[in-house]
């Protein structure tokens, strides 16, 4: 595991359960570094996220955690299921939403599993899904 993603992932889980998280990086998308953690506590997205395209990175996720929490209710209130509904921010163990390092500026989600991405949509009905 590349020394950076050790230490970031040391912000927000403890040494073993980060020694032993395997990673992959999810190759797709133009925007953002993404990666599955597999943990025996779950699975998460870790994302490197582009701040040449996203120029206030801490207001990004400021905006996240405020429209996740608004949608929580909503969803939660209709009896949706709010892990599988919304993007579930995971913060550190200072209970901060990020990681900054001298590389890149980082953030963890909740991995949703049993979904798939698509980056162009060829077929209406898979539209009609979303």
């Amino acid at each position: 595991m590349e020394a950076t993603i050790r230490n970031v992932l040391l912000h927000y889980f403890d040494e073993q359960t980060t020694r032993n998280a395997t990673v992959t990086q999810i190759h797709g998308g133009h925007i953002n570094k993404t990666f599955k953690v597999e943990t025996a506590n779950g699975n998460y997205l870790l994302q490197s996220l582009n701040g040449y395209v996203f120029k206030d990175l801490d207001g990004l996720m400021e905006n996240l955690e405020k429209i996740s929490n608004y949608l929580r209710k909503q969803v939660a209130d209709r009896g949706g299921d709010v892990d599988r509904e919304l993007v579930n921010i995971v913060y550190t163990k200072d209970g901060a939403r990020s990681v900054r390092t001298e590389e890149a500026f980082w953030r963890i989600t909740k991995f949703i599993d049993n979904t798939e991405t698509y980056e162009v949509i060829e077929n209406p009905a898979v539209f009609e899904q979303c």
